[in-house]
């Protein structure tokens, strides 16, 4: 053997452990790698599908909520606004002779809402007067309803009745709300001086 036959054995020698390297780091490193790649890239995709979705869902039900929200904007605004017994009364006075009404229970629940349900009494001079005054209830400044039984009874010349309504207010956690005007400037009073 010559010494050219060496360097040409000892060169195909050398390629062929760089193509063993090579093979190996291409089957240990590379294909590992593109499966890798390949599975994150599908996942990636899934949720990528997924969000898309979801986004889609949520600004179609955010356009409903907006739509709705304007649409019913009246109604919205009197749940946020603060209940005035006096308010009310001379509302009531419009139609009745006379109006009382009896705090029967103040929820304070875990409820987005406070309920007050209060007992009306009163005297109204025609049944006439009472479907007039139902029918002004939608348009006072606040988110009342009025239960039944109701309950007519004569008394002389006039005709007395007794019902329930209820007051539904939006809690704020930075204000307590109350059923009479005085507490409730007083308590504003209170709240302002902190």
């Amino acid at each position: 053997m010559n010494f050219k036959e060496i360097r040409l054995i000892r060169m195909l020698v050398l390629i062929l452990i760089y193509l063993i390297i090579l093979f190996i780091l291409i089957f240990g490193i590379v294909i590992p790698s593109i499966k890798q790649y390949k599975s994150k890239s599908k996942v990636y995709h899934t949720v990528q599908n997924e969000y898309e979705m979801i986004k889609n869902e949520h600004e179609s039900f955010y356009d409903k909520l907006k739509s709705l929200q304007h649409k019913n904007r009246k109604i919205i605004e009197t749940f946020e606004k603060d209940w005035d017994k006096n308010v009310f009364l001379e509302k009531a006075n419009r139609f009745f002779i006379r109006t009382e009404l009896k705090l029967v229970d103040n929820n304070l629940s875990d409820t987005k809402f406070k309920i007050y349900e209060l007992d009306a009494t009163t005297q109204m001079s025609s049944p006439e007067n009472f479907y007039r005054f139902m029918e002004a209830l939608p348009l006072m400044p606040f988110a009342i309803q009025a239960d039944f039984p109701i309950s007519f009874y004569s008394n002389g010349d006039f005709i007395s009745g007794v019902f329930r309504i209820k007051v539904f207010q939006e809690k704020r956690r930075d204000q307590k709300v109350s059923i009479s005007s005085s507490e409730n400037n007083s308590s504003k009073l209170t709240e302002s001086n902190r």
